[in-house]
């Protein structure tokens, strides 16, 4: 697949995007940049934009054109959005772009924008998730966008962002209650009968996509939690939440944001009336939380081009995480037999413990990726492969989970093997206590089903489980000498027995023996096979 860019020319920033894209409608990013210009900041007040305005843009176009030319890509798709749209002389700004790069603008409509971004948020959001609330918040407008499968039920493309709020700041710091009353008018104003629409219409999940709720959901996990955010995942924010970001927003001043935790400094400006906003929206449209998604105009720039093009067929409603977790368990280079014969027997266990772990589907399908995913650390290095298979998870780009499950996954493989989970590990101390519970449990589990595979020969083809009053009998079906593997499924049930208090028993039966399977077949087990 060759390599494909896009640069998104926005109210607040413009920002590129390199990328190639596989089949599945997957992005292995190659490149990110953002520039903060701010066309916005005049041409939304004049209606036009300034000499300065368009020679500021169009020299950062030129400077991002090159780095995607540097970093190899063939295409290079380049929109505008708001600002330029509403521009009187946008045509002048076009030329200017033309000129300078080659490059040919598209000016965009607000309708237009707001379906190249729900393609994009709906590439990282499973089906079970649908109906899916997408709400983007620009420097110049906000998109919103109810959409089920391949359906859009609903499109709204506001005149308002957090631009030209901030335009409506009084030069108060911090902001005045004036100020506040007159942005919230404003808001009212411009979204009231949409957030009705939206409510009207119903929808499951509420997704964000911009840069101003990332940094708003950013600040809730460094400043108002106290805690580093996670590198990969979706972050929850709840209405709750929000509203003790924006009182903290509110009562600080610009030169106190610049040490806000989580706050990107150059945002300082816009982030009250960014908080505002999605307070408003969130409220008025009947969400009660907002995930914040990591796609946004840019990708789904990418991903049309290619569908468009009939270079890649993007695949609707399909298992967005898995089959995120097997490219991140082939890119590894892992035993996939190992890691596919665990998962079955860990899940095997799962399935015959109930009465005793009392956890559910959520907690099953954590077990089952985590069991995947546990041995990818050994690309590393086998010595302490477990912390390895941490860092690659927490870091592995993985598409479609929270932040949360990312570090339940994570943790399954850091405590597969070796010691036990202490308060001293960093990457326990992130985890809420019932997730700490769960992953005790979840592990003791994992354990054991590796130890059944202590050899990597598939020797144990199935497990079953009788749970009696003191201890946990578990009987091996083996189609050949399974010794190593009872010995080591016997030496990692201590974690097990600790969690759940029973004693574990553990013994093998014969079965008739048949043909061995060798990682050397791997290029014949197919990715579906992984899920079945």
């Amino acid at each position: 697949m060759k390599s494909l860019a896009a640069i998104d020319i926005g109210t607040n920033s413009i920002k590129l995007l390199v990328a190639n894209v596989e089949e599945d409608g997957a992005l292995n990013v190659v490149l990110r940049e953002k520039s903060m210009v701010r066309l916005g900041s005049e041409t939304l007040r004049t209606g036009r934009m300034s000499p300065e305005a368009i020679e500021a843009g169009a020299s950062t176009v030129e400077h991002l054109a090159r780095l995607a030319s540097s970093s190899g890509a063939e295409v290079v798709r380049t929109v505008a959005t708001c600002a330029v749209r509403e521009a009187a002389n946008s045509d002048e700004f076009v030329a200017a772009v033309k000129k300078r790069t080659g490059l040919r603008v598209d000016v965009i409509s607000g309708e237009e924008e707001a379906r190249l971004i729900n393609l994009a948020i709906r590439s990282e959001f499973p089906a079970s998730n649908d109906p899916l609330f997408m709400i983007d918040i620009g420097g110049g407008s906000t998109e919103l966008v109810v959409s089920s499968g391949a359906r859009v039920l609903l499109t709204e493309s506001l005149p308002i962002g957090v631009v030209r709020l901030s335009d409506r700041l009084g030069k108060n710091d911090p902001p005045s209650e004036n100020d506040l009353r007159e942005m919230k008018r404003a808001i009212r104003a411009a979204a009231r009968r949409a957030a009705q629409s939206v409510r009207k219409k119903g929808f499951k999940t509420c997704v964000g996509s911009s840069g101003t709720i990332q940094s708003l959901s950013l600040v809730h996990e460094a400043a108002v939690l106290g805690r580093e955010p996670n590198p990969t995942g979706h972050r929850t924010l709840t209405r709750a939440g929000l509203k003790k970001v924006n009182r903290l927003l509110r009562r600080t001043t610009e030169k106190e944001k610049l040490r806000l935790p989580g706050l990107d400094p150059r945002r300082r400006d816009i982030a009250v009336p960014g908080g505002l906003l999605l307070a408003w929206i969130l409220k008025r449209a009947g969400a009660e939380a907002i995930v914040v998604g990591e796609r946004g105009l840019r990708e789904g720039l990418l991903l049309d081009y290619v569908a468009r093009h009939g270079e890649v067929r993007l695949p609707v409603n399909r298992d967005i995480r898995a089959r995120s977790v097997d490219r991140l368990l082939r890119r590894g280079n892992a035993e996939v037999l190992h890691a596919a014969h665990v998962a079955r027997l860990t899940l095997e266990i799962f399935d015959q413990t109930h009465a005793l772990h009392q956890l559910t589907a959520t907690e099953r399908e954590w077990l089952q990726y985590g069991a995947l995913l546990h041995d990818i650390g050994c690309y590393i290095g086998y010595a302490k492969h477990q912390r390895h298979s941490y860092y690659l998870i927490t870091h592995g780009d993985l598409t479609g989970f929270s932040a949360d499950e990312i570090e339940v996954m994570a943790s399954l493989a850091r405590y597969h093997k070796g010691g036990r989970p202490k308060k001293t590990h960093e990457n326990w101390r992130r985890l809420d206590p019932y997730l700490q519970a769960v992953v005790e449990k979840l592990a003791g589990i994992l354990r054991i089903a590796d130890g059944l595979d202590q050899s990597h020969r598939q020797i144990v083809t199935a497990v079953s489980c009788k749970l009696r009053a003191r201890r946990l009998e578990i009987t091996a079906s083996a189609r050949a000498d399974c010794e190593a593997e009872l010995d080591g499924a016997r030496k990692k049930g201590d974690l097990f027995e600790r969690v759940f208090d029973r004693g574990l028993s553990i013994k093998a039966v014969a079965i008739g023996s048949g043909e061995a399977v060798h990682q050397k077949d791997l290029e014949i087990l197919s990715a579906d096979a992984l899920w079945n």
